[in-house]
């Protein structure tokens, strides 16, 4: 994601998370980065979850 991207999604999350809770930008960058964090965890769980049903697919004896 391109840095202006990244910069516009961190506005908006800002004026989105006021009306739970008012967070200055170093609060959201951190929420922010944790997030892609636990989106790329999610991400590998899922292709090691897709290459287990392939293996289980190929080789249905072991």
């Amino acid at each position: 994601m391109s840095a202006v991207k990244e910069i516009r999604f961190l506005i908006i999350y800002c004026k989105i998370s006021r009306s739970v809770e008012i967070l200055n930008f170093t609060q959201a960058t951190y929420t922010y980065f944790l997030f892609k964090l636990y989106s790329k965890i999610l991400a590998f769980i899922d292709m090691y979850a897709g290459l287990l049903k392939l293996k289980f697919a190929l080789f249905p004896d072991n």
